[in-house]
């Protein structure tokens, strides 16, 4: 603290007003000591020697002795005054220290105990002015944090894809987020403090609100949807409205959140129209095994060759149907993830060769030229023999099956410096070129009156296609109406097997 004391002490105010009045108190203290002891000297001279007393009279020695008294008290008196003043200016000095952070947070005993009960209670509230300075730090610094996680929160808001509006009530809205755009009247960043009908662009969502207004907050999730025309953001839109409750249950706020359904919604009109595709597919066969059999049961083919022509449809029927479920199962299980690929060494010609065997019957039945145009020497494949199978017998199938009497088929391979191609080449009936970026949709047939006069699924190309996709290729397709198509399995040179030969 003498540190603080001398660093204050120097040509302020308080120094030159302290620094002007002590000389003066000085000579007065002197003066009132001089004086005082003047008095005594001849009080005590008038008492020892006759000649002083004879002097002085009786009354004479009173007055000295009186004065004297006087001007010792009036000494004694300065003396104590000039304590006070200068414990004053100290204490002064000391507050202005500690006011500037260059001082100690506690005042000291003042050299006069007149002060001592002022410094003690000046103390007293200067640990209370401190207490509270750090109670505000704190508070300062928690309202900080708490404003940066909240701009944290706005921020990962505005990332979502749905709209997401808050209000405390219809009549103050407090956050909307970026997505919220299309449904708004105004900006999103300027609905704070807006009442719902200045802010929410649709009728149908002010009547939600309107709704739970005359009834009271309630808990739970109320959702409305605003169809293509309704919606201001296009498409189907789910509006969900939910209000929120404190640790009190008493009402918080409420919030809106506006999220797209026109992707569900088209998936469940595609869902519908897959099972409307797979019971027409299912009904055929099974009408025809039915009519069937039904003659078989009537007796009415009693020949030989008109029961071996139903037991033929049957067969042909049955197999259609075994071959369309395999397809489905295969595509529903390869779309979900569900089905476990079981990559081995494959001899490609092998399995080609196989392929071939299998369609060989019907082209000879069609009188179709099938050729395998096969080097001497193919690759090994890491791949799923089972699948990749279904894929070639899928391809090759349909170019057997929508190529005409008398026509060729032929399979080849081809090895470039980053791909393998498989390529099965018809002289078929042809794909329009208007319908080449459709024909692997799940049941998509073309719709020219020779592509239907086929029998057929519309399930064998999807198929094929995504289990090509799952080994990393892809499937090319060129026709021309009438003249044939080609399609090519293009994979990649990754999956052939450098350490077994064929």
């Amino acid at each position: 603290m003498s540190t603080a004391r001398q660093t204050q002490e120097g040509p302020g105010e308080n120094g030159a007003h302290s620094t002007a009045k002590r000389p003066a108190m000085d000579l007065t203290s002197s003066c009132a000591w001089g004086l005082g002891l003047l008095f005594v000297c001849l009080g005590v001279a008038s008492l020892l020697a006759p000649r002083v007393g004879a002097f002085l009279s009786a009354r004479g020695v009173v007055v000295l002795f009186v004065g004297a008294v006087c001007f010792a008290a009036i000494g004694f008196a300065s003396v104590r005054s000039r304590r006070v003043p200068s414990g004053l200016a100290a204490l002064s000095r000391d507050l202005e220290a500690m006011t500037s952070g260059v001082a100690a947070t506690r005042l000291e005993a003042p050299p006069c105990p007149e002060l001592a009960a002022l410094v003690e209670r000046l103390n007293r509230l200067l640990s209370q002015v401190q207490g509270r300075e750090r109670a505000s730090k704190d508070l300062l610094a928690s309202n900080r944090l708490l404003a940066r996680e909240l701009r944290c929160v706005l921020e990962l808001l505005n990332l979502l894809k749905e709209g997401v509006v808050f209000l405390a009530s219809a009549e103050q809205a407090l956050f909307a987020n970026r997505a919220a755009a299309p449904f708004l009247r105004v900006s999103p960043a300027d609905v704070r403090d807006r009442t719902a009908q200045e802010c929410i662009r649709d009728a149908a969502v002010l009547g939600l609100l309107a709704g739970q207004d005359e009834a009271g907050m309630a808990r739970g999730t109320r959702t409305i949807e605003l169809s293509s025309d309704g919606g201001a953001g296009g498409g189907h839109v789910a509006v969900s409205h939910v209000c929120g409750f404190g640790g009190d249950d008493a009402p918080i706020g409420q919030a809106l959140v506006f999220r797209d359904i026109s992707q569900e919604k088209e998936a469940q009109k595609t869902q519908a129209e897959f099972l409307d595709s797979v019971a027409h597919e299912f009904r055929t066969p099974l009408t025809s095994i039915r009519a069937s059999v039904e003659m078989l049961i009537d007796n009415e083919a009693k020949d030989p060759e008109s029961q071996f022509r139903f037991y033929n449809i049957i067969h042909e029927e049955t197999y259609r149907l075994s071959q369309l479920i395999d397809n489905l199962l295969n595509l529903s299980m390869i779309e979900s993830g569900a089905t476990a690929v079981k990559i081995a060494p494959v001899r490609l010609r092998k399995l080609l060769e196989d392929c071939v065997d299998v369609v060989r019957p019907q082209c000879e039945e069609k009188r179709i030229n099938l050729t395998a145009d096969l080097p001497d020497r193919l690759p090994t494949l890491d791949i799923d023999k089972s699948l990749f199978t279904v894929a070639v017998m899928n391809i090759l199938g349909n170019a057997v099956k929508y190529t005409p009497r008398g026509g060729t088929v032929t399979l080849s391979t081809l090895s470039r410096e980053e791909e393998f191609i498989i390529s099965i080449q018809d002289t078929g009936i042809g794909i329009p070129e208007e319908e080449l970026p459709r024909i692997f949709e799940k049941f998509y047939r073309c719709a020219s009156p020779n592509g239907q006069e086929v029998p057929g699924s519309g399930v064998g190309l999807a198929t094929a296609l995504q289990i090509v996709q799952v080994h990393g290729g892809s499937i090319q397709v060129t026709s021309r109406r009438g003249e044939g198509s080609t399609f090519s399995m293009v994979l990649p040179r990754s999956i052939i097997n450098t350490t077994v030969g064929d």
